[in-house]
C-alpha cells in the first residue's frame, strides 16, 4: 500500500509538470496570435499608428508576420495621411477662386443688370452649393487629421440641445413640418460645444429633409450606461421612408447617398451624419441608426458623461 501510495504521489507530481510544461508550450505558440489578433482589431477601430513587430521577441514565422503588418499598416496609413492632405489641400485652394468667381458674378450683375439676372442667379446658386461643400469637407478633415487640436469644457448640454431643436422647428414650420423635444433630463459633459452642436445640427436637419408633411420629429434625451459609465443617451426619430437594412451603417460614410437620394435637391452632399459620427467619435461616443417598426428612421446617439 505505502508503495502504492508512492506510485500515486509520483503520477500526480508527474500530471502536474506535464500540465506546466504543456502550458508554457501552448503560451509560447498562441501569445504572437493572441498579439497579432488585438493588433488587427485595434487597426480595424481605426487606430492606423498600430504596430506590433517590436512586441514579438522571437525569430520565427510570427516575427515575419508581424513584420509583414508593420509594413502593410505602414503603407496604409500613409496613403489614408496623403489622401486625407490631398482633401484639405484641395478644399482650401478651391476656396479663392470660388470668392472671385462671387466678386465678378456682382461686376456682371451691375454691368447687364436684370437683364443677365437669371443666369447670374443661377451661377451663385451653384457656387453657394460649392461652398457648403467645400466648407463640410475642410470640417471633415480637421476631425480626422487634427481632432486632438480641438479643445474641451464643461457645459449644459441639454441646454444646448433645446436651442438647436427651436431653430430647427422655426425652419421646419417653413414646410409643414415640426420638431419637438419630447423628454429631457439637466446633463453636463466635458467636451467641444460647438462640434456636438455641428454634430446635432446635421442629425436633426437631416431627420426634417426625410420627415413627410404634417409630421413631428420626434427627440428624446435621457441619461444612460454606455461601457458601464455614466451616459446621455440622445434619439431622433422621423416619419419618413427610413433606410434599406443594409444601408444603415453606411449613412455615416462620407459622400455616401442612398439609390433614391442622389439629387442634390434631396441628397444633399452626403457629408452632413459623417460629420455627425466623426464628431461623436472624438467625444468616445457611438452613433447608430434604427429602422423603426411603424416607419421613419431613429437615429441613437450615446454620449459618456465621464
Amino acid at each position: 500500500p505505502r508503495e502504492t501510495k508512492e506510485h500515486t504521489i509520483r503520477m500526480f507530481i508527474g500530471l502536474i509538470i506535464s500540465a506546466i510544461i504543456c502550458y508554457l508550450i501552448a503560451r509560447y505558440f498562441t501569445q504572437p496570435i493572441f498579439i497579432i489578433n488585438k493588433a488587427t482589431c485595434k487597426f480595424a477601430a481605426g487606430n492606423l499608428s498600430t504596430r506590433i513587430a517590436k512586441d514579438i521577441n522571437r525569430t520565427d514565422e510570427f516575427y515575419v508576420l508581424a513584420n509583414s503588418f508593420d509594413n502593410m499598416a505602414e503603407k496604409i496609413e500613409l496613403l489614408m495621411n496623403s489622401q486625407k492632405q490631398l482633401l484639405g489641400d484641395i478644399s482650401h485652394e478651391l476656396r479663392s477662386p470660388l470668392a472671385r468667381l462671387n466678386v465678378a458674378l456682382e461686376l456682371i450683375r451691375k454691368q447687364f443688370g436684370d437683364s443677365a439676372s437669371k443666369n447670374i442667379n443661377r451661377i451663385e446658386k451653384e457656387v453657394e452649393a460649392l461652398n457648403l461643400m467645400i466648407e463640410k469637407v475642410l470640417e471633415l478633415t480637421k476631425l480626422e487629421c487634427g481632432v486632438k487640436e480641438i479643445s474641451k469644457s464643461k457645459f449644459q448640454l441639454d441646454k444646448l440641445l433645446k436651442k438647436i431643436i427651436a431653430d430647427g422647428n422655426f425652419e421646419a414650420e417653413a414646410i409643414q413640418k415640426s420638431v419637438t423635444l419630447i423628454s429631457s433630463e439637466e446633463c453636463f459633459i466635458v467636451g467641444n460645444e460647438e462640434l456636438l452642436k455641428r454634430a446635432l445640427e446635421n442629425l436633426i436637419r437631416n431627420a426634417i429633409k426625410y420627415t413627410k408633411e404634417n409630421t413631428t420629429v420626434e427627440i428624446f434625451m435621457k441619461k444612460s450606461i454606455y461601457n458601464l459609465k455614466s451616459a446621455v443617451e440622445i434619439i431622433v426619430k422621423d416619419h419618413g421612408p427610413g433606410v434599406n437594412e443594409s444601408e444603415l451603417t453606411n449613412i455615416f460614410k462620407p459622400f455616401y447617398r442612398l439609390s433614391g437620394a442622389r439629387e442634390r435637391s434631396s441628397g444633399g452632399v452626403g457629408l452632413g451624419l459623417a460629420i455627425t459620427e466623426r464628431a461623436i467619435s472624438f467625444h468616445n461616443g457611438t452613433v447608430k441608426a434604427f429602422n423603426e417598426k411603424d416607419g421613419g428612421l431613429q437615429v441613437q446617439i450615446l454620449l459618456p458623461l465621464e
